[in-house]
This record gives C-alpha cells, structure tokens and sequence, in this order.
C-alpha cells in the first residue's frame, strides 16, 4: 500500500527500481521515489530504511519501502559526523546538516552537491555523533 501508514513510526513508500536499500540507512525521496541514502542533490531525507530490499530488475514504483519515520515521542536520530566535514556546534539549532553518505551527515553542501538531512540537534561522543531531527517535508526548502 504506496504511502500508507503501516504501523506506529513506520510507512510504505514507492521504491526506486534497480536499487539496493540497507536497514538502517537514510531513505530519501527523489523524483517520487525512494532512494537510499547518497550523496545527491533533489533529495529530501523523510526517515531511515526499516527493511532490505533489492529492486533489481524491477521498474520505479513496483514495490514499496518500508521506512522508520519515528513515532509521537522521538522524530530524531544519531547519525554519525563526517570527518572530512563535520558539523559543529555552532550550527545545531539553527542550521541544516547534509547527507554524506549512507548513513552520515556533513556540515556543508559540499558545494551545492549533496541534499539536506535535517537540523542538528546536538553533538554527542566528542563531536562524532550528531542528533539529527529529520523535518517534515513541509518545511524543507
């Protein structure tokens, strides 16, 4: 059931054909359909991969993601902080971070070329983990 709800904190989303989904990466839409989480631009994070799915050899839309969108009490996640371009302190609260990987947030766009994430929250573990609150896609520009 494309875009029904499905559980508590879990959605169904058309899946983006010819991929390869991993739990627990970000799930990102893009042009309709879910894509995992890559160094991309026009992508939008929407939450993190419930399931593995291989959609080889299937067209866009045939089957759906299952998706962690989180649940009433927690809409954030800890993702790791990229080495190469972290996100700081200065910017948790009131700027975006970036996807940088599968499961990974950078603190730039890394010159126009990678999609927003959603807004730091926090730095944790000496600044390698950063807690990510993934906006509604109502608000992300």
């Amino acid at each position: 059931y494309n875009g029904n709800r499905c559980d508590e904190g879990i959605r169904s989303l058309p899946a983006k054909g010819a991929t390869v989904f991993n739990v627990g990466d970000f799930a990102m839409v893009k042009a309709g359909y879910m894509i995992p989480g890559a160094v991309t631009t026009g992508a939008i994070v929407r939450g993190t991969t419930a399931q593995y799915l291989d959609t080889a050899g299937v067209a866009d839309g045939v089957s759906s993601l299952f998706i962690n969108v989180g649940d009433h009490d927690n809409k954030t996640w800890d993702v790791p902080n990229s080495g190469a371009d972290a996100v700081t302190q200065a910017q948790c609260g009131i700027g975006y971070c970036y996807v940088s990987g599968a499961y990974e947030v950078a603190g730039t766009d890394g010159g126009a070329t990678r999609s927003i994430a959603g807004v730091p929250l926090k730095l944790k573990k000496n600044g390698t983990i950063v807690e990510v609150a993934i906006l509604p896609l109502s608000v992300i520009p």
